[in-house]
């Protein structure tokens, strides 16, 4: 059968016979298959400086931060990197572009906004 070698883990599609069972040989260990974690930082988007009146936390975003925030949500969802959980700043442009990430929500379990998470520098 055919092997490869992806990401310096060796693949095959070999089908071995384990406990009166034929299981594939990446199940081997129990039927165990190794969970690949991923932890994506996202920043906002390009915020508004046009009312020089707003405190930095009520900063929205500019047009072109809520283009490129849906942009990035496709992208996201293109690669099949669906977040379990979403921590966000609870600043409106933070909250702005989490919620133009678009159907990756809808896709994602839980997302849970903080004032803990805004940092002002």
């Amino acid at each position: 059968k055919s092997k490869s070698v992806q990401g310096g883990v060796l693949k095959s599609n070999k089908s071995v016979k384990v406990k009166g069972k034929k299981r594939r040989e990446s199940e081997k260990g129990g039927g165990k298959k190794s969970v690949k974690k991923r932890l994506i930082l996202l920043r906002h988007a390009k915020s508004s400086w046009d009312d020089p009146t707003l405190e930095d936390h009520e900063r929205p975003l500019a047009p072109r931060g809520r283009k490129a925030a849906g942009k990035i949500g496709a992208l996201l969802l293109q690669k099949g990197w669906i977040p379990d959980l979403i921590l966000s700043s609870d600043s409106l442009r933070t909250r702005q572009t989490v919620t133009r990430l678009g159907q990756i929500l809808a896709e994602s379990k839980k997302t849970k906004k903080t004032r803990t998470v805004f940092m002002r520098s």
